[in-house]
């Protein structure tokens, strides 16, 4: 898995989190906006999602069929 970082300010607070997963992040990332954040997320090569791009990182979370034989 690949680390995604939420990027949150609020009032003059700023938090990051890194969270391994884009699931996971972008679950965060919502419950924080929701919650009255800005909040956007970077993916680990430095592309920058606001919240209505959101589901452009679930793509990442991609988990490929079994190999059969």
């Amino acid at each position: 898995m690949t680390a995604f970082t939420i990027h949150a300010s609020k009032d003059g607070e700023t938090i990051e989190t890194v969270l391994m997963g884009p699931t996971m992040a972008v679950a965060k990332a919502r419950t924080l906006s929701k919650s009255g954040w800005q909040v956007h997320v970077t993916d680990p090569d430095g592309r920058v999602f606001q919240p209505d791009k959101f589901d452009q990182l679930l793509s990442f979370d991609h988990i490929p069929p079994p190999i059969k034989f």
